[in-house]
């Protein structure tokens, strides 16, 4: 899918698991409906949201874009001046405050379907 800005964009493959909706995306590949390019676009913004935070580790600064030119290294987008901005000065990593929500609200369903699972899992023993 080509963006406003004549760039890749992401397509939306819906809710589920990261595993389920990679496999939605596969099938969407398969099935012709995106692009060898989309596919790869996706695939890759969908592991780096749901790994929000550079390679190093280090804890991440919250701040603001000071001028044009920033770019966010998840979903690699630019980042308008004045746009909130999370970063490693360590390692030049950015991210924009749209994937660092979207990270918390897949962690935050992730650990939700971990306790459903837990508590299926004690139904079973019991």
């Amino acid at each position: 899918v080509v963006g406003a800005d004549g760039g890749l964009t992401a397509v939306d493959v819906g809710d589920g698991s990261l595993a389920f909706r990679m496999l939605k995306l596969k099938q969407m590949l398969v099935a012709g409906k995106i692009t060898d390019d989309v596919y790869k676009f996706t695939l890759r913004k969908m592991l780096r949201v749901k790994a929000f935070g550079c390679g190093c580790g280090a804890e991440l600064e919250k701040g603001e874009t000071k001028s044009e030119g920033w770019m966010c290294n998840v979903c690699e987008k630019d980042m308008a001046a004045g746009s909130v901005v999370y970063s490693c000065v360590d390692c030049n990593w950015d991210g924009c405050h749209e994937c660092l929500d979207q990270a918390k609200c897949e962690q935050a369903a992730e650990a939700v379907r971990d306790m459903r699972d837990a508590r299926g899992m004690e139904g079973a023993r019991g």
